[in-house]
Order: C-alpha cells, then structure tokens, then sequence
C-alpha cells in the first residue's frame, strides 16, 4: 500500500518545475486583478451604477487581457521551463528565470502603476469611454 505522509506529498509537489511555473503565473494572475480591484476601487465613482453582471463582465474582459500581458511578459520564463533538458533542474538556471522573471513582472507593475496614475488625474478619456456604451 503506498502511503505518504502531507510533508512528504508538499516535498515532492513543490519539487515538480511544472507545479512551480503554474505557481509563479496564478501569481501574477492574483497581482494583476488585485491592481484592477485598486484601481476599480480609487475610481468606483466614474463606474455609476453598474449591475454585478456588467462588473463581473468587466472583470473577466480584464482576465482575458491579463492573459496576454502574462504570456507576454513571461514568456521567456515559461519557455525556459519547458526546454527538455536536465540542466533545468540546477540551481543557477533556476535562479536565473527567476530573477527573469521577477525583473520582468517589476518593470511592468511599475509601467501599468504609472500609466494608471497619470490617468487617474485627467480622467476625460475614461469618460468618453463610458458614453460610448463599451462598458
């Protein structure tokens, strides 16, 4: 009978690189709709008075894209866990897209918090926006 026990299960997950870059983007994915909940949040007065469904049509619009900006963004991270080769696996090669990764991710938070914050101040385009029946 094979028993393990939750360590020893935990141990032999987190050691899987395929587990660890799934990980790393639901990550990202949390980060990104964190930004999108701030930025809904700081400007929930431009919104009106949206139905739940036409938020959460909006939230999902915003996953769809956040799915390109990952992919994007990580994708010589991703690439670099998928080559069939067992240096993969050594420590240097794993730090190393990480800290791809990770200086990735930075530059672009701090793109997308800057934009969102000179957009905040002259939020004329957004209402132009929101007259036009998109959202």
């Amino acid at each position: 009978m094979l028993t393990m026990s939750v360590k020893e299960i935990y141990q032999s997950v987190n050691s899987n690189l395929y587990f660890q870059l799934i990980r790393r983007i639901l990550v990202v994915y949390l980060l990104y709709t964190l930004c999108r909940l701030v930025f809904f949040w700081y400007n929930h007065d431009l919104y009106g008075s949206r139905t739940f469904v036409q938020l959460f049509a909006i939230f999902s619009g915003g996953l769809l894209f956040d799915t390109t900006a990952i992919l994007y963004t990580n994708l010589a991270y991703i690439l670099m866990f998928l080559l069939p080769f067992r240096f993969r696996y050594k420590r240097a090669y794993q730090t190393a897209a990480k800290y791809l990764s990770n200086c990735g991710e930075i530059s672009v938070f701090y793109r997308q918090q800057y934009h969102a914050g000179s957009q905040l101040h002259g939020y004329g385009v957004f209402q132009i926006y929101l007259s036009e029946n998109y959202i």
